[in-house]
């Protein structure tokens, strides 16, 4: 029986989230360990906000190609196992020429009957050698979307942009987490980059979306983390990876959000040009 403290729990399925955050990566291809359906309702989630950006700014590319793909888990499957239809797809989809990394993660179905993902993506990596990147979480046995969204970018982050020293003569380099010209705002995107331009930032970041595995690379120079556009009920969790970064990359962290209004914008000028020594 439920309690009704139980029946008003929010629950969220990672699954979208996971497809969201790297859309637009051209170098990335996701799987759904799943049934078809979970597939198609984030498939259609996603093409659902690609409409919506492309009536506002047409001028928006579409994809070249499509790079989500499921197991398509059956009742067979949910009974005796789904580790061997995973590996198959997994090596199906690490054969295809345009992929460079796998993003991998499992539905409701494959954490019930406890299939060892982890276990299948690490064979196929050596095998494929091709990086295969797991994601927490099993469909609505996850967190809120903004922690799969952070989970997606920490792994991102760990693969593929580890700290080192910044480059000699790099570009002034600015890392926007919560927001990118994929599936986010573009006015936003627009006036972040116009803003930042002001202060010399010849290279604006938007990671973990709309970034290949070279773009990255450069966000160990980076010169400012800035966390913008979230929701202010869950800022504190972009926040703190903001500031994770800011330590780890010895970058300046401005944890001020988007600038709103004249007088938002004016505080914004002079709070960053104190912050990077412009003013």
């Amino acid at each position: 029986m439920l309690r009704q403290s139980e029946r008003k729990k929010e629950v969220f399925c990672n699954l979208g989230s996971v497809y969201y955050a790297v859309s637009c990566n051209p170098d990335a291809a996701v799987v759904f360990h799943t049934p078809r359906a979970c597939s198609h309702l984030a498939f259609s989630g996603y093409w659902s906000i690609r409409r919506r950006s492309f009536i506002r700014a047409p001028e928006i590319p579409m994809p070249e190609r499509n790079n989500l793909f499921v197991t398509s888990i059956t009742d067979r499957e949910a009974i005796f196992g789904g580790e061997a239809l995973l590996r198959h797809c997994l090596e199906d989809v690490s054969s295809l020429p345009w992929v460079r990394y796998i993003l991998l993660t499992s539905g409701c179905t494959a954490g019930v009957i406890g299939d060892d993902v982890q276990a299948v993506a690490a064979e196929v990596e050596r095998s494929s050698g091709k990086p295969i990147i797991v994601i927490p979480g099993a469909g609505f046995m996850s967190g809120h979307y903004l922690q799969t969204h952070i989970a997606v970018l920490k792994s991102l982050l760990t693969r593929f942009a580890p700290p080192r020293p910044k480059r000699a003569g790099h570009p002034r380099t600015a890392v926007i987490l919560g927001e990118n010209p994929g599936l986010g705002e573009r006015e936003n995107v627009k006036e972040i980059r116009r803003l930042l331009s002001a202060f010399g930032f010849e290279r604006i970041l938007f990671p973990p979306n709309v970034m290949t595995m070279n773009d990255f690379s450069q966000i160990a120079d980076a010169d400012l983390i800035m966390p913008t556009g979230i929701s202010l009920d869950h800022f504190d969790l972009l926040l703190d990876v903001g500031k994770e970064m800011a330590q780890a990359y010895k970058a300046r962290f401005y944890g001020g959000n988007y600038p709103i209004g004249l007088d938002g914008t004016f505080y914004f000028i002079k709070e960053l040009g104190h912050l990077m020594g412009d003013g």
